[in-house]
Order: C-alpha cells, then structure tokens, then sequence
C-alpha cells in the first residue's frame, strides 16, 4: 500500500489558488496487476502522463489540444478507481490500464472532483507499448 498526493500554487493577482492535483491510494499486487484510487492525471497519452505540467517548463511549445487545460475535449484529470500494469510481452513492454470515476463536472474540461453532477460515469481504457532497448 502506498499513497501519492501532489499540490499546486498557483499565483493570483492579490492571493494564492492552491489545487490538488493528485492524491492516490495505491495497492501494488505484482508488476501485472494494481489497484488504486483517488484523483489522477487521466490516462489518455504519453503527453499528459509525462509533460502535464510541461508548458511552463518548455516554453517554446503549447500543450496538444487535446490536453489542453481549459480545452473542452477531454478533462486532464480523473477522479475515480484505476487498474494498470505490465503485460508479458518480452521486449515489446505492453502494459495497460483501465478505471471508472466522476464524470465531467459542468466545466466539461474539469473531472467532478466532489461527485458527479449526473449519472454518467466517466471510463477509460489504454493499452501502450513501451519496447526496452536493446
């Protein structure tokens, strides 16, 4: 069992905004299989795992559309239950993952963080390949 939790300040004209980015409890059972559950970065690409806070470091480039905080295509982030892990596949490096959680609130880019405002469940599913070197 393990628990990851992650803040943000965000620096207003006359205060500080301060957000949960992410706060989850996780129960690795194997490299094949784990479980957790709280509020992640949604698993949708290697952008938004990888360079979620990335335009503020890398200047020179803006955030995908698709990614883009504010955008209205999908929430960069997912309140909910996640399963994940490694898939046998030798050098190949498939692994998966799969939740349910809150659907969107009604900012559409934004996850219902304090429950859902309808019945609808926001899910996700990815499988990727990460091949090792050789």
């Amino acid at each position: 069992m393990s628990y990851f939790g992650e803040v943000s300040f965000t620096a207003e004209p006359s205060t500080y905004d301060l957000s949960v980015e992410r706060s989850i409890v996780r129960y690795d059972y194997n490299d094949s299989f784990k479980m957790s559950f709280g509020k992640y970065h949604t698993p949708i690409g290697y952008w938004n795992d990888t360079f979620h806070h990335g335009a503020w470091l890398q200047t020179t480039i803006s955030r995908p559309e698709m990614v883009k905080f504010g955008g209205t295509f999908t929430p960069v982030h997912f309140v909910g239950i996640l399963a994940e892990g490694s898939i046998r596949s030798g050098g190949l490096g498939l692994a998966y993952s799969a939740g349910v959680g809150n659907g969107r609130s009604s900012l559409l880019s934004k996850a219902s963080d304090s429950g859902d405002i309808n019945n609808n469940r926001a899910w996700v599913a990815r499988l990727f390949a990460k091949p090792s070197r050789f």
